[in-house]
């Protein structure tokens, strides 16, 4: 798989000369919603945009798909923690991250659906999301792109553009990027590349990001090493976003 910051040095030059808020400056009647497959995706994807978006006085709605409970099962561990308690600890990460990033403003709603039982329930989770985007009508939604190496991102964004579709509610859709499928090259990609700068926000990027002690401590005693030492390739300056037109209709 490939992480975003390795890809970011080729795309770097292309996207660098778009201007803050050109692309991604929507109408303000509406919030900025963001939507996460796991509890952490939406710090790693588009924290800088959460925070730069927070201070700006904007409504910030984040909704967790899964219940993260998953992490640990391909290694066979099931207790100590048990997945329960893995879900909890993910959930209060995302919290406290989103907390951090907005300056106690942010909305955090979880769906609570089977970390890798997404797929199976994605017809639910559309007519749950449909029901909310209706309710939101977001200026702006920011969800996982199609290109990326986990399923469940990729349902999500399945998730997203349905629910979009039926519910006529998104006005502006941009595409964050945890890690591409291996062998992706987004110079191929059927989206138009383009970037925020949210320099401004590293400090508390940085803070919101050492949340995720699930990752970045070890938490079971089956497991000699974190899963991660830093999530210091998310702290870019710019973040990149793929953007594709919506189906739903401009009200």
């Amino acid at each position: 798989m490939v992480h975003r910051a390795l890809m970011l040095a080729p795309l770097v030059v292309a996207l660098s000369a778009t201007p803050h808020g050109q692309q991604t400056r929507a109408d303000d009647a509406g919030p900025i919603v963001v939507l996460a497959p796991h509890p952490d995706d939406e710090s790693l994807g588009c924290g800088g945009v959460i925070a730069t978006r927070a201070a700006e006085g904007r409504r910030v709605v984040v909704i967790v798909v899964t219940d993260g409970r998953a992490l640990l099962r391909r290694f066979g561990i099931d207790r100590d923690p048990s997945e329960l308690e893995v879900s909890a600890m993910r959930k209060e990460e995302t919290r406290r991250s989103v907390r951090i990033l907005t300056r106690g403003r942010g909305e955090v709603v979880f769906l609570d659906y089977p970390n890798e039982g997404l797929v199976a329930q994605q017809a639910d989770a559309t007519r749950r999301l449909t029901a909310m985007l209706t309710d939101l009508r977001p200026a702006e939604l920011y969800v996982t792109s199609p290109f990326e190496g986990h399923a469940e991102h990729v349902a999500t964004n399945t998730i997203a553009k349905d629910a979009c579709a039926a519910s006529g509610a998104c006005r502006s859709v941009f595409e964050f990027i945890i890690t591409l499928k291996r062998g992706t090259d987004l110079t191929s990609v059927p989206r138009r590349q383009i970037s925020v700068d949210v320099s401004a926000q590293a400090d508390l990027e940085r803070e919101a990001l050492a949340q995720f002690r699930s990752h970045l401590d070890v938490i079971s005693p089956k497991l000699p090493t974190p899963f991660e030492v830093t999530y210091d390739r998310y702290l870019t300056p710019r973040e990149p976003f793929l953007v594709e037109p919506t189906s739903a209709p401009v009200p």
